[in-house]
């Protein structure tokens, strides 16, 4: 018999991954929102909280990124002695990505002077950190190299052990460890038995802590009680991140403050002041829309020029690839940007697809040419946040098209990375075989980075398609190798010793809120 659950939730979340849900799992939903109750979702119904108790299931998985806390107390009163039920979705499906807590860590690190982190473990490079942060990140523990392609650009330096790492990095100043993950009862004594000599040797200790799980916020509990006073937890979408600081500490390490040094980045100083530079990010269209007022953004229509009546750029100016637009979506557009723009920065959005800054929405909140320079002094890319499923980024792309178009489209790619691109391959596997890709063909960089993105890109994917005969395909299955042209980008990144900066994207016309998932848009 099939594991029964009860999922708590039935809003955007849940709909967001609800063709990963197998409904005939389900015993029922939960919402405490009363004009849900008595409905169905997914042919199961929706009953009130206090209904779950007369069910018979072996999990309660919490649906929610807001209001957890007030959910899972609310599932603890409700379940009782059976509160080890209760699971955060993320758990559930048994996978997360690290990159949001990566940034939040490297983030309050650079808060308190610190210029470099040690992992030890390698937890950041087999968690989906597909990118390198702002800090020279460090590594102890069993070399992972064999296992993640990302290895060598992640990790400035590596040691065999925490005892070595301590050694070499003495008298380089202060440095915080991240310790790992606490996702079990053994996680959480082995870190507690560790946490005399990090205590000693450390100013600042993190560790990881997943929601929706009683006895690992038992676990946090008892940590918490260990002699280190200071404790900051930050509650992140799949997990919560703790940071563990004395009242004084005494880090065996020099007291040289880090803070007061100019951090090098890509041969330049975060204190170097740059000249202006010209910055033009292209919004991909192919149909009239209203356009931002910034100057910096330039309309670009893609495929057929007759039917341009706006006056807009075409992407069809020699030299092009504007014919394949049916074919390879906005990346005829960026093929135009790469052989055409004079520009020191450029980027491409879409013309119902913006970045914007934090959190809220609308043309107002376009980062504007200052915020972009602002960005780029301590970043390589900006990209759309990167998407994460429940199944793997080859399998999530197959469930969307026909299956012959996949199969086709997938052996065509890879043969053409293995052929063009045979340093690639690995990453390419790494990639399709994970469970994160940053959507949308969106980003922002230099132009001479971008060109040699352009370059890469194109190299694989107009002989890729030129294999390929789509005329038997249904119409969106005609456009596969503009799909894999979008996960190419992640496949490229994952190659280069980049800083990415994720920034939220506001949908207009379906979506309002920049939070929401963006990967149920293709």
């Amino acid at each position: 018999m099939k594991e029964k659950i009860v999922i708590w939730g039935v809003g955007g979340l849940t709909k967001t991954f609800e063709k990963y849900i197998d409904p005939a799992k389900v015993r029922a939903f939960t919402d405490s929102d009363s004009q849900k109750q008595g409905t169905f979702f997914l042919g199961r119904p929706v009953v009130a909280p206090d209904e779950i108790k007369r069910l018979s299931f072996e999990h309660l998985v919490i649906f929610a990124s807001k209001n957890y806390d007030e959910i899972y107390n609310s599932s603890v009163r409700l379940l009782g002695d059976n509160a080890d039920k209760i699971l955060y979705w993320s758990h559930y499906f048994s996978y997360y990505h690290m990159g949001q807590t990566f940034e939040i860590m490297c983030a309050d690190c650079l808060a308190k002077g610190y210029d470099r982190l040690l992992d030890a473990g390698f937890h950041l490079c087999g968690n989906n950190v597909y990118v390198c942060g702002p800090l020279k990140l460090s590594g102890c523990g069993n070399k992972p190299e064999s296992f993640y392609p990302l290895y060598q650009r992640l990790y400035q330096q590596t040691y065999p052990g925490l005892r070595e790492a301590v050694r070499q990095l003495e008298g380089q100043g202060p440095v915080p460890v991240f310790a790992g993950r606490v996702h079990s009862e053994e996680d959480a004594i082995l870190l507690e038995q560790k946490m005399p000599c990090l205590s000693e040797c450390f100013q600042d200790i993190y560790f990881t802590i997943p929601y929706g799980d009683t006895l690992c916020n038992r676990n946090l509990q008892r940590l918490r009680r260990f002699p280190r006073t200071n404790v900051t937890i930050w509650n992140l979408f799949y997990e919560r991140l703790v940071c563990m600081r004395p009242e004084r500490a005494r880090p065996v390490f020099s007291s040289v403050n880090s803070g007061n040094s100019t951090t090098e980045i890509s041969g330049k100083t975060t204190g170097q002041k740059e000249n202006e530079a010209c910055i033009r990010i292209y919004i991909a269209c192919h149909k009239t829309f209203q356009p931002p007022v910034q100057r910096i953004y330039e309309p670009l229509w893609l495929g057929p020029a007759e039917k341009n009546v706006s006056g807009y750029q075409d992407d069809d100016e020699k030299p092009s690839i504007s014919h394949l637009n049916p074919l390879l979506n906005e990346c005829t557009g960026m093929y135009w940007i790469w052989k055409h723009a004079r520009c020191d920065v450029t980027g491409l959005v879409h013309y119902r697809r913006y970045f914007v800054n934090g959190h809220g929405t609308g043309y107002d909140n376009l980062p504007g040419a200052e915020q972009i320079k602002e960005i780029l002094r301590n970043y390589d890319v900006i990209t759309a946040p990167l998407a994460f499923f429940p199944v793997t980024v080859y399998n999530q792309l197959k469930m969307t098209v026909a299956p012959q178009a996949f199969e086709a489209g997938y052996s065509s790619v890879r043969q053409t990375i293995a052929k063009n691109q045979p340093a690639c391959i690995e990453n390419f596997d790494y990639v399709m075989n994970g469970h994160g890709m940053f959507p949308c063909n969106m980003f922002v960089m230099k132009k001479e980075m971008y060109d040699h993105y352009c370059q890469w890109l194109f190299s694989i994917l107009i002989e890729a398609a030129q294999r390929l005969d789509v005329t038997s395909y249904p119409a969106y299955s005609k456009r596969i190798m503009g799909f894999f042209a979008e996960r190419l980008f992640t496949v490229w990144l994952t190659g280069q010793p980049l800083r990415v900066k994720e920034l939220p994207v506001w949908v207009t016309e379906t979506i309002e809120d920049p939070n929401t998932d963006i990967t149920r848009l293709r």
